[in-house]
């Protein structure tokens, strides 16, 4: 019987200590945590939470970066810790898993892969009209109240990552039917452990793949765990098990609100702003709703008004 581990961290941005006073997890992560660790109960797998882990280092330049962002590979890159398990699970601690849920995430997959993850497909779908349309005004608007890290995030931007890895690596990044570049989302990543022996083999250093996309700033997408998780993906040819999107469901308001939940969705992303206490609360028992099926259209009246936007505005 396979050995199983889902495996989160949570990582203080300014070096302190988690629990500190006014470091405390956010409100959706302090939800959503204890979700999947119980989630982990139900099928069977062990489970595994850091705090405040220290495994991902780089020089001075890049140190801060890569502590708070790439903590998330340790379990590829350290198989003294981790070589006993067969799969291993990384999860965000943002996503979390209804009670309900006891489909088991190891077992949904096919036989042979070295690492199974989601695509944004919505996203990829407004690159497709950004390739043929150019930036909207609406896209515009969004991006004026968007931080520097997130605002040049669009088809253009994409094409000039691919530019700039597809040298450096001596690799070509894979398309999805339309041309466009395939948007694995990193919050819910399955490793086998053969999949981990080629991330160990044939990864970049985080901090050489930073140098590479460093002209990408100031929009620092580029620069985090996700994109260098795809640059590898590709520069290691892994063997990847495109999951359904029901384990990485995502309901996010960077920008337009996205609410891809389905009647089928299992693992939720929840990237919403939360705003006071009262609305955090309603947000989440929305989000995370124990209604089934999920009903988006309701879920969605419940949501614009707490987030300020109206139905135009989605």
């Amino acid at each position: 019987m396979a050995k199983n581990l889902i495996y989160q961290y949570w990582k203080v941005a300014d070096g302190s200590r988690l629990g500190t006073h006014g470091n405390e997890l956010p409100y959706t992560e302090r939800v959503c945590i204890p979700l999947v660790k119980k989630y982990a109960e139900r099928i069977g797998a062990d489970y595994r939470f850091d705090a405040d882990p220290s495994f991902a280092i780089a020089s001075d330049k890049w140190s801060t970066w890569v502590s708070k962002y790439y903590n998330c590979f340790e379990p590829c890159f350290n198989p003294e810790v981790y070589q006993d398990y067969d799969n291993i699970l990384y999860v965000d601690c943002d996503i979390g898993i209804p009670f309900f849920i006891n489909d088991n995430i190891f077992e949904d997959q096919g036989q042979y892969f070295d690492i199974a993850i989601c695509r944004e497909r919505e996203q990829e779908w407004t690159r497709r009209k950004q390739s043929i349309d150019g930036l909207s005004k609406e896209y515009n608007r969004f991006r004026a109240n968007t931080p520097d890290s997130l605002r040049e995030v669009h088809y253009y931007s994409d094409e000039k990552w691919i530019e700039l890895v597809e040298k450096a690596l001596n690799t070509k990044i894979r398309r999805n039917e339309h041309g466009l570049k395939k948007l694995y989302n990193s919050g819910v990543v399955l490793y086998t452990q053969h999949g981990m022996q080629k991330a160990r083999d044939k990864w970049l250093p985080f901090e050489e793949y930073l140098d590479i996309v460093e002209p990408m700033r100031p929009t620092d997408y580029y620069l985090a765990d996700q994109e260098y998780l795809n640059a590898m993906i590709h520069k290691s040819d892994m063997v990847v098990q495109e999951m359904s999107e029901d384990w990485n469901a995502r309901v996010c308001n960077y920008g337009p609100l996205y609410d891809c939940r389905t009647p089928t969705s299992k693992f939720i992303h929840v990237q919403v702003e939360m705003g006071c206490q009262k609305c955090q609360e309603q947000k989440m028992r929305t989000i995370l709703s124990e209604q089934r099926p999920y009903d988006p259209w309701r879920d969605l009246k419940v949501l614009l008004p707490i987030m300020g936007l109206t139905e135009h505005e989605t």
